[in-house]
């Protein structure tokens, strides 16, 4: 633990974040994502998880004395380069104490001990406290740019927006703010006084074949080639001390995606692994002897230019896209197809963890959805049907929602409006599925079919009192009467006749017509 008086900062764990629902909070409309909203326990470890299981991410809590004041956040680290996205959220109580410069000071110490050279972190330009002290810390405006206010709509009659007029722009309606990103070079700008660094660099150099670099590395998914790199570093060092559990932590990643990573490159064919030793194969040699040969034997990973010409991938990312509300870099959209193989998820699957993730949560973070579809494949969800017994144990409205719309045809952007609908037949009514689904195949009649459609008739069979299949019959027979006209005043011959017998008559005489046509049209047994 580092300490800076009675400042202190140590890693995150669950029953810490309990102890965030009991902050203040910021009044201010411009400073209220910053509150701690989560309160039921499932909410907090969801909370907790999501952000613990974030790939390449640090989270630590901030003390003063025994008291958890606040938390500090290192995302988007690449420990290659010594690189890091540094992110503070304080106690509102603990606001304006200039304890925000202390602890940043004291975590900053803590990267440059680690040998950190480049520390980035994004201001919005209205947070001027927060901005003066960045700068007194060293840190250097690179450049502005737009980003969506999630807060709420521009009020140019409150004060919070009037005072930061210039922050704000409107496009199409919609409030954005100004934010700044600002980055911070430890080795030049950033020094312990009175205290001399111990030179420990590693100085030595890994070789690469450009074999890997050309034609595995592109299409490989970002972590699983720092696994291999790393690896192959270590084994060109003959560490004999290294575990998949200390590859882990030196990545700030998960075990399983490590064990993930050498099961991927195995079945490329460039590791052999025996007994838990991991085996490099050398790319060189097995070319020079024709032993391997890329295009038959190894499943090739498709570039850019391949996946948008696969009508799957094109489809699968331009639904992505629509979803996440914005357009998605061409690396990531890799890495996206290749959660297909990584996590052996179907192209449609990822579909629904996108929609699932947006529509249903309002969550628009691809990391987020690459989690979801890392917790299915860890549950050996493969298909439509295990993910709607997913949603039967953890979200019993969704499954509802989505089985109705499939059953009677329709395929459109989420509804918030049908989503309540569908789930009041079964919350308000205490109507059965089958009952549901019964007044769902009536939608078949009608060339457009829709929610509203089955609502009115299943608000008929409530005011009919129906509550069985049995009932349906019983209670909403509709009698066809046909409405007389100018030239109907007279008796019918066929008013003798029901329905039933009118339509066995039809069908004989169509028969007839076959039989003299020379057509073997087939009996049902009743025309015998």
């Amino acid at each position: 633990m580092e300490n800076f008086s009675t400042l202190s900062f140590r890693k995150m764990q669950l029953e810490d974040v309990f102890t965030f629902r009991n902050w203040g909070r910021h009044d201010s409309i411009l400073f209220l994502e910053y509150n701690f909203l989560e309160e039921r326990e499932k909410d907090i470890i969801d909370w907790y998880k999501w952000k613990s299981n974030r790939a390449f991410s640090e989270y630590y809590v901030v003390l003063l004395e025994e008291r958890i004041i606040g938390y500090l956040s290192l995302k988007n680290i690449n420990y290659f380069l010594k690189r890091g996205e540094l992110g503070i959220v304080l106690d509102p109580s603990y606001i304006n104490r200039g304890l925000g410069k202390k602890i940043l000071k004291l975590f900053l110490d803590y990267l440059k001990k680690r040998k950190f050279k480049k520390i980035i972190l994004f201001a919005a330009s209205y947070n001027d406290r927060a901005i003066r002290v960045y700068k007194s810390l060293g840190f250097k405006e690179k450049y502005k740019f737009l980003m969506r206010f999630t807060n709420g709509d521009y009020d140019e009659e409150n004060p919070d927006f009037k005072n930061h007029s210039s922050s704000f722009k409107i496009i199409f309606k919609r409030t954005f703010n100004y934010a700044i990103k600002m980055e911070l070079d430890l080795e030049r700008d950033w020094w312990d006084m009175f205290l001399l660094e111990k030179n420990k660099y590693d100085l030595g150099e890994t070789s690469l074949e450009n074999i890997f670099i050309n034609d595995f590395m592109p299409g490989a998914n970002g972590e699983f080639v720092k696994v291999y790199i790393l690896g192959y570093k270590f084994a060109r060092e003959n560490r004999e001390d290294i575990t998949n559990e200390k590859l882990a932590d030196y990545l700030g990643i998960l075990e399983s995606d490590v064990n993930r990573a050498w099961e991927y490159w195995q079945k490329m064919g460039i590791v052999e692994i025996d007994n838990e030793k991991v085996k490099f194969i050398n790319l060189k040699e097995l070319y020079i002897n024709n032993v391997y040969n890329l295009k038959e034997k190894k499943k090739k990973e498709k570039g850019y230019s391949e996946i948008v010409e696969n009508p799957t991938y094109a489809n699968l990312l331009t639904r992505a896209e629509f979803l996440m509300r914005e357009p998605i870099a061409p690396m990531k959209k890799i890495d996206i197809i290749n959660w297909i193989t990584s996590y052996n998820m179907p192209a449609d699957l990822i579909e629904e963890a996108f929609f699932y993730t947006t529509e249903i949560k309002g969550i628009y973070n691809i990391s987020y959805v690459e989690q979801v579809v890392r917790n299915w494949s860890k549950d050996n969800i493969r298909t439509m049907e295990d993910v709607e017994k997913s949603y039967i144990e953890h979200d019993l409205k969704y499954y509802r929602y989505k089985k109705v719309m499939r059953y009677i045809g329709v395929d459109k952007k989420f509804s918030q409006a049908d989503f309540n609908i569908i789930n009041s037949w079964f919350d308000e009514f205490n109507f059965s599925k089958d009952l549901i689904l019964a007044a769902c195949n009536r939608t078949s009649k009608i060339s457009k079919p829709n929610v509203g459609y089955v609502d009115a008739i299943l608000r008929k069979w409530k005011e009919l009192n129906i509550n069985s299949l049995e009932e349906i019959e019983e209670k909403d027979q509709k009698k066809k009467k046909r409405k007389p006209t100018a030239f109907h005043n007279f008796k019918q011959i066929t008013d003798k006749y029901s329905e039933d017998e009118l339509f066995d008559v039809a069908m004989r005489k169509q028969r007839e017509g076959f039989k003299k046509l020379g057509v073997d049209y087939g009996t049902d047994g009743k025309d015998k």
